[in-house]
Protein backbone atom coordinates (compact mmCIF):
# COMPACT_ATOMS: atom_id res chain seq x y z
CA UNK A 1 0.00 0.00 0.00
CA UNK A 2 1.13 3.23 -0.78
CA UNK A 3 1.03 6.11 1.83
CA UNK A 4 0.01 9.78 0.79
CA UNK A 5 0.43 12.79 2.15
CA UNK A 6 -2.48 14.82 0.76
CA UNK A 7 -3.16 18.68 1.24
CA UNK A 8 -6.46 19.59 2.51
CA UNK A 9 -9.55 19.78 0.98
CA UNK A 10 -10.43 23.47 -0.36
CA UNK A 11 -13.63 24.01 0.09
CA UNK A 12 -15.57 25.80 -3.29
CA UNK A 13 -18.35 27.78 -4.54
CA UNK A 14 -19.74 24.28 -6.15
CA UNK A 15 -21.31 21.79 -4.14
CA UNK A 16 -18.67 20.52 -1.27
CA UNK A 17 -19.62 16.44 -1.21
CA UNK A 18 -19.57 16.37 -5.14
CA UNK A 19 -16.22 18.54 -5.50
CA UNK A 20 -14.84 16.13 -2.16
CA UNK A 21 -16.77 13.41 -4.64
CA UNK A 22 -14.57 14.28 -7.44
CA UNK A 23 -11.12 14.77 -5.23
CA UNK A 24 -11.01 11.43 -3.60
CA UNK A 25 -11.56 10.29 -7.17
CA UNK A 26 -8.54 11.94 -8.49
CA UNK A 27 -6.99 10.46 -4.81
CA UNK A 28 -8.13 6.74 -5.94
CA UNK A 29 -7.00 6.87 -9.68
CA UNK A 30 -3.57 8.55 -9.00
CA UNK A 31 -2.91 5.64 -6.07
CA UNK A 32 -3.90 3.08 -8.25
CA UNK A 33 -1.87 4.17 -11.45
CA UNK A 34 1.29 4.07 -8.71
CA UNK A 35 0.10 0.59 -7.49
CA UNK A 36 0.25 -0.57 -11.05
CA UNK A 37 3.90 0.89 -11.17
CA UNK A 38 5.27 -1.09 -8.24
CA UNK A 39 3.49 -4.33 -9.24
CA UNK A 40 5.27 -4.03 -12.46
CA UNK A 41 7.86 -6.70 -13.48
CA UNK A 42 11.05 -6.99 -16.05
CA UNK A 43 12.25 -3.70 -17.08
CA UNK A 44 9.48 -1.87 -16.71
CA UNK A 45 10.07 -2.40 -12.96
CA UNK A 46 13.41 -1.80 -13.15
CA UNK A 47 12.81 2.02 -14.72
CA UNK A 48 10.45 2.55 -12.71
CA UNK A 49 13.02 1.68 -9.24
CA UNK A 50 15.47 3.82 -11.26
CA UNK A 51 13.26 6.93 -11.60
CA UNK A 52 13.07 6.43 -7.58
CA UNK A 53 16.81 5.72 -7.21
CA UNK A 54 17.50 8.93 -8.92
CA UNK A 55 14.78 11.20 -7.71
CA UNK A 56 16.74 9.52 -3.87
CA UNK A 57 20.00 10.71 -5.23
CA UNK A 58 19.13 14.61 -5.96
CA UNK A 59 17.00 14.75 -2.81
CA UNK A 60 20.60 13.40 -0.52
CA UNK A 61 22.84 15.64 -2.94
CA UNK A 62 20.29 18.16 -1.93
CA UNK A 63 20.38 17.61 1.96
CA UNK A 64 17.35 15.49 2.45
CA UNK A 65 17.98 11.97 3.04
CA UNK A 66 14.75 9.92 2.13
CA UNK A 67 14.12 6.42 2.03
CA UNK A 68 12.52 4.90 -0.88
CA UNK A 69 8.88 4.43 0.44
CA UNK A 70 9.38 8.46 1.38
CA UNK A 71 10.07 9.19 -2.16
CA UNK A 72 7.19 7.47 -3.61
CA UNK A 73 5.08 9.14 -0.91
CA UNK A 74 6.68 12.40 -2.48
CA UNK A 75 5.87 11.16 -6.23
CA UNK A 76 2.60 10.40 -4.92
CA UNK A 77 1.74 13.31 -3.60
CA UNK A 78 3.34 15.36 -6.18
CA UNK A 79 0.70 13.41 -8.81
CA UNK A 80 -2.34 14.07 -6.79
CA UNK A 81 -1.52 18.23 -6.35
CA UNK A 82 -0.87 18.19 -10.25
CA UNK A 83 -4.31 16.47 -11.06
CA UNK A 84 -6.01 18.77 -8.56
CA UNK A 85 -4.44 21.50 -10.05
CA UNK A 86 -5.76 20.48 -13.24
CA UNK A 87 -9.03 19.93 -12.40
CA UNK A 88 -9.76 23.57 -10.36
CA UNK A 89 -8.28 24.65 -13.69
CA UNK A 90 -10.89 22.72 -15.53
CA UNK A 91 -13.32 24.50 -13.41
CA UNK A 92 -12.18 27.79 -13.49
CA UNK A 93 -12.05 28.28 -17.21
CA UNK A 94 -15.98 26.83 -16.94
CA UNK A 95 -17.01 29.09 -14.47
CA UNK A 96 -15.66 31.84 -16.41
CA UNK A 97 -18.08 30.92 -19.43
Amino acid sequence: MVVCLVRPIVPCKYSLSSYNHLLFGIFFKVEAEYEAKESQEGTAKMKWDSKLRLRQSKLATAGKSMDRAAVLALFLDEAIVAAEDKVLICKSIHSAE
